[in-house]
Formats: C-alpha cells, structure tokens, sequence
C-alpha cells in the first residue's frame, strides 16, 4: 500500500493484528508511537497530504491501575484463587520435602513457601530469589524488597538493584511468617529452634547495623545496610538450591513448576486455566 492511500482504518487493522501478539499495555502503546513516528516522517517528505491524520480516534485502553500504582498487572482472570495457590504450594511441600524421591525437587526444600510468598506477596521471580533474612521484618509484618538475584548468561549470579531502583514493602499472612520464614530466619541467625521473636528481631537488627557501619566507612555514599556488597556465598537467602548454597537460576524454576502443577490436577483444585506463569515469572 503506498502511503498517500493510508487512513485510521490501516492503522486500527495493524493494532488488531499486533494486539494477538503483544499483550502488555505498554507494548501497545510502543506499537502506536512507532506508527505515529511513521505518520510525521510521511508528513515531512510529502508521501502523505497533511490534512490527513491517519491516527485520528485510533485510542488505546488504560492500563489497570491497582492501589494508585502504575505497574502493568496481570489480568484479573488469569489471577489464581488462594485454594489454587495453596494447592500448588502444598504439592511443592510434598514433593521437596526430605521424604521425597526426585532430587531435582529436594534440592528446594522451601519450594512450598516460595509459592506462597509469590502468590500473596506478589514479588518478582528476581526479589523472591534475592530474599535474605535481614529483609523480613516480623514485628511490622512485612518484607523489605531491595534487590534481585540477577543471573547473566554464562556468569555468576550477583545480588542487583531492585527493579526501577524501587525500595517497598510487601505485607505478607502472620501464619506464612511466623510458621514458615521465622524457623529459616533463625536457623541462617545462628539461633535455637526456641529463640523468641525478641531475639530473632535484636539479631536481624546487629546484622543490619553491622552492615550499615561497614557501608558509612566507603566511599560510595549511596550503599546501606541493604545494598552493602556481600559474597554471595556468605549472604543470608531464604531460598536456595542446597547443592549450590545460592539461589535457583530462574529457568530452573520451569521444570519445578512442571511437577508441582501436575500434581494436584486429580483433585477439586485443577489449575485449569490458570497462567504458572503468574505466580513465579511475573
């Protein structure tokens, strides 16, 4: 088509057309800058009349703007119900528990709480795997997402900035808290099974000020307790393979998600139509 002959009716069939490919709203919008960069070089070299906008009324819808955020949020009916996540979660419990058989699932022994910390926390694949315990805070009941555990293709993984460089926090049930990272948390602090939330709390905090007092001696004004570099394999995570002693490179959480998925498919908590990928790729 030469485009002296382009109207709003091409441009709505390219948006159609690019809409079954490219899901996210931000996408969308990229497709129409790049059509309106199209339409001023046209007008420019006089291959298209001016008095011709062939944009004209060629709207986008809004992206879904939950809580006053501007992030781009998976659709409401992909969204998994919390029997769905809890029957995900207890299937990852089952299956990497020591009791089970396939190595490759045992090697996450809190597979189960991860799910749960994705499915009501709503964190990244990255910030799930980049948790340390210096990062929950049990007494305000919630956890300081800081960093993400970033993995280069062909090169060790490092602990990186936060998306966007965007400290926040994300609150997470008392019973995922307190049952299931509290025992963790003591057990990377070096404290006994019987250590008082008092205790687990004044350890976290030694173990932030250290952090702290070595990050004000640098050079570099904007490091802290949270972003101080630390050898990955001496920082404190919450989640690892334990044949590595670090965190699970993202594609491996793929096969993982395989298993736990099939799992409870037999019973009344089918994931029929659910995306996997929501819980632990979004």
């Amino acid at each position: 088509m030469t485009l002296s002959k382009w109207r709003v009716e091409h441009s709505r069939l390219v948006m159609e057309k690019g809409a079954k490919t490219i899901f996210s709203q931000r996408g969308r919008e990229d497709l129409r800058g790049q059509l309106a960069a199209m339409r001023k070089l046209a007008w420019r070299l006089s291959w298209l009349d001016r008095s011709i906008d062939p944009l004209d009324g060629l709207e986008i819808g809004k992206a879904n703007v939950l809580h006053g955020a501007t992030a781009q949020y998976v659709d409401p009916r992909l969204r998994p119900e919390t029997r769905q996540v809890k029957a995900m979660a207890d299937a990852a419990d089952q299956l990497c528990s020591p009791d089970g058989t396939d190595p490759l699932l045992t090697r996450l022994p809190l597979f189960g709480t991860k799910i749960r910390v994705a499915g009501f926390g709503g964190l990244r694949l990255g910030e799930q795997n980049a948790l340390r315990a210096i990062d929950v805070f049990f007494e305000h009941g919630y956890v300081h997402v800081n960093g993400s555990w970033i993995t280069p293709r062909g090169a060790a993984g490092f602990r990186g900035p936060v998306k966007n460089h965007t400290l926040h926090e994300v609150p997470l049930p008392k019973s995922l808290r307190r049952d299931e990272l509290l025992p963790r948390v003591k057990d990377l602090l070096g404290l006994p099974a019987k250590a008082s939330l008092q205790q687990v709390a004044n350890a976290q905090e030694e173990a932030r000020q250290r952090r702290a007092s070595l990050a004000a001696s640098e050079k570099d004004r904007n490091l802290a307790w949270w972003n101080y570099p630390v050898a990955p394999e001496d920082d404190l995570w919450l989640f690892v393979d334990t044949e590595t002693g670090l965190p699970v490179k993202p594609e491996a959480h793929t096969p993982r998600n395989n298993f736990t998925l099939r799992w409870p498919r037999n019973s009344q908590d089918l994931w029929m139509g659910v995306s996997r990928d929501v819980l632990l790729t979004s």
